[in-house]
């Protein structure tokens, strides 16, 4: 039970920031995010406000490990399917992982699912492959990826695996907290320090 001195998002808000102090805590939480994914082989599905401490010190600090989800053996295969559409930004690639990820094998059957999971796909990750600064506090971006989702919720297209509501709720809590912040940098760099440090082999697609 250490005590972390800091302040929450929203104590660091009502000192109306500036844009690098909030870029500085965004980038920190996405660190944190990709390297209890890449490292760990977890995903941390509990990104609120209430979970993420500015330290005094400058560190970011990261509580309440109640809700992790843990990547089987088939998962992290397609993880890394994941990775590879987030990497090269083929389409080819990302519909082939979502083809897999939402268990469709009839494309001309399932062509409005595939459209929408899609669209949801690159909503979630298109920041990370297209590379460059990336505007998360963008109203009608956001409300995009609202949409989306509430539409495939209405027609039942998320209900493909057993661990995609944790997912949703990874993915929503984290663009939440990047759009309250009007975070404004590049996650892509991000993303490859912490692949590096893990080792992963990309060499068949990078």
């Amino acid at each position: 039970m250490d005590r972390l001195n800091g302040v929450h998002v929203d104590e660091l808000l009502a000192r109306s920031p500036s844009q690098d102090e909030r870029n500085q805590f965004a980038a920190k939480m996405v660190h944190a995010w990709y390297r209890m994914l890449y490292a760990g082989r977890l995903s941390y599905a509990d990104n609120h406000p209430g979970n993420f401490v500015l330290m005094d010190d400058g560190r970011l600090g990261v509580i309440d490990f109640g809700f992790m989800v843990a990547h089987s053996d088939d998962e992290w295969k397609l993880m890394h399917k994941v990775d590879r559409a987030l990497t090269t930004g083929r389409p080819e690639d990302r519909i082939a992982v979502v083809k897999e990820s939402c268990l469709i094998t009839d494309e001309s059957a399932d062509a409005e699912r595939l459209r929408l999971s899609e669209e949801f796909f690159d909503w979630t990750g298109g920041a990370h492959y297209r590379g460059g600064p990336f505007d998360f506090g963008d109203e009608a971006d956001f409300r995009r990826g609202i949409d989306l989702f509430t539409e495939m919720v209405r027609k039942r297209y998320n209900r493909a695996r057993p661990s995609m509501p944790a997912f949703a709720r990874l993915n929503f809590g984290v663009r939440s907290m990047l759009y309250r912040l009007k975070a404004k940098f590049d996650v892509r760099p991000i993303a490859e320090e912490e692949v590096k440090a893990t080792g992963w082999d990309r060499s068949a697609y990078a």
